[in-house]
């Protein structure tokens, strides 16, 4: 972290304390962490290196003089953003760069737990796009319709067709509530049924928290890849947290009903979660995917799975079989959070891989058909690791990337998996998972199947939630994101 963002973020931290929302001692206390080589120096959350292997701490290239390419970025949220300001930082000229958005408000994503919880408000998130694009950058307010990779083209949404030489996607993802029978994403803060994906819908979440007064309050999960897979427990946890401090806790029911079969992929993660949902009395079933909802009488259906070992005559063995089973639970508050997918251009161009999502090589980011196509943040097709850290490991792997291909040269930077995962335990902690690709199947160069935590602070227990954690959420992850990464300087 440079000299110029420490300023930053310490100034956002004054506003806190001034705002009475952070204390005088604690503001010096996240000040003192600022400080401290230990915190800021080349750790994984810290780092401003480029290759997110701390074994190679190279900058990122410069674009050689006379060298001029027309790029495009579809998308401009952070990933978007991020790339766009780092390829100027690389001495691209702007007016080379289009970026392909059409929303005119950029909102802080990982904020709208927070808001949910009344930790933060909903307008303490939004900022103008027009503000983070930077200067000389030209901007296409519509949206991406169809992708010709083999000809280098875009169609929008305007009518125009744009060229380009070197593409970036960062398309994002969608929601897609009407997946689930009998829900569309307008029933979303009516009927007791809450989701905090939809930013306009969080502030309802957190009137509903307040004024609960039912016995069951059920938190879901679905098997599609989502954005910022701790999400669903977050909510969860800090409405049990709010019900506990304000003495409603007794009687209730806080039940999470997940399609995934643990908590987290990483196991010393799980096991950690394992202790925290035993604590706080939380009611856990695995292997249950919500399929329908039946608002007016307050019931989730869902599709249990159960492997089960059955005699199969034709090969005369025993295998596993999956048996499905609908199970239907009466709830008081239902927290859904939606299937998600790649949004449509993306998923029927040839730069999708089987599922629609942009196939890329999981390390150097480029396209895995294409020699002048990059993929960025949550369209891509990487194992896990769609987060806006995982977008703030990537960008500098893609651009180091993509100027040394303008340059004529080899790529040398490799992403490494890494993301991290604030997951919120409660109001004042916060367990720091961070973990990235299995090391083991990267050297032995197998498909990345499984995921290693990758702790910035080893002598620190990773898996216990801490409260400096919360303050690093709550007051210090935003600037950093507002001030750093989207001004390509983080």
């Amino acid at each position: 972290m440079n000299n110029e963002l420490l300023q930053d973020v310490k100034k956002e931290v004054e506003k806190a304390v001034v705002k009475g929302e952070l204390s005088r001692r604690d503001a010096l206390k996240i000040f003192a962490f600022l400080s401290s080589g230990a915190a800021i120096g080349e750790t994984s959350l810290f780092a401003e290196t480029n290759e997110t292997n701390t074994s190679d701490l190279n900058t990122t290239p410069k674009l050689k003089t006379g060298v001029s390419a027309k790029i495009a970025i579809i998308g401009g949220g952070s990933a978007g953003i991020t790339v766009a300001a780092r390829l100027v930082r690389a001495d691209v000229k702007p007016e080379n760069i289009t970026i392909i958005e059409p929303s005119e408000k950029h909102i802080y994503q990982p904020g709208q737990t927070l808001v949910a919880a009344g930790v933060k408000t909903l307008e303490e998130l939004y900022r103008n796009e027009v503000d983070y694009i930077p200067t000389g950058v030209n901007w296409k307010k519509t949206k991406v319709i169809e992708i010709s990779p083999e000809t280098n083209s875009l169609k929008l949404e305007n009518g125009e067709t744009l060229q380009y030489d070197y593409l970036v996607v960062g398309a994002g993802l969608k929601y897609e509530y009407e997946k689930i029978v009998g829900l569309t994403q307008d029933m979303i803060g009516s009927n007791d049924i809450y989701s905090i994906y939809l930013p306009e819908k969080t502030p309802i979440m957190w009137d509903a928290i307040q004024k609960f007064n039912g016995k069951t309050a059920v938190f879901t999960n679905p098997s599609t890849p989502i954005k910022c897979g701790g999400a669903p427990q977050k909510i969860m946890y800090l409405t049990e947290s709010y019900l506990r401090n304000n003495g409603k806790r007794d009687g209730k029911d806080i039940v999470f009903m997940t399609s995934a079969g643990k908590y987290f992929g990483v196991p010393i993660y799980h096991d950690a979660v394992v202790g925290f949902v035993k604590e706080k009395g939380i009611i856990t079933n695995f292997k249950h995917e919500l399929k329908e909802v039946k608002a007016a009488e307050k019931v989730a259906i869902f599709e249990k799975t159960t492997t089960k070992k059955v005699f199969d005559k034709d090969l005369n063995d025993t295998i596993d079989e999956d048996v499905k089973e609908k199970v239907e639970i009466k709830y008081d508050m239902l927290h859904v959070v939606p299937p998600m997918s790649p949004v449509d251009a993306v998923a029927k161009s040839s730069l999708a891989n089987n599922k629609g999502w942009v196939f890329v090589d999981y390390e150097t980011l480029l396209s895995k058909r294409y020699p002048n196509v990059f993929g960025i943040g949550d369209n891509i097709g990487t194992p896990f690791g769609k987060t806006g850290g995982s977008v703030r490991k990537q960008a500098p792997v893609l651009v180091a990337n993509m100027i040394s291909l303008m340059n004529g040269k080899e790529m040398t930077h490799k992403y490494n998996g890494y993301t991290v995962c604030p997951l919120i335990t409660c109001y004042g902690k916060v367990m720091l998972a961070e973990f990235g690709y299995d090391k083991a199947q990267i050297d032995k160069k197998e498909p990345v199947t499984k995921a290693m935590a990758m702790p910035s602070f080893p002598i620190l227990d990773p898996a216990k939630d801490r409260w400096i954690w919360w303050l690093l959420k709550v007051y210090l992850l935003p600037p950093m994101y507002w001030y750093g990464m989207l001004r390509g300087r983080a």
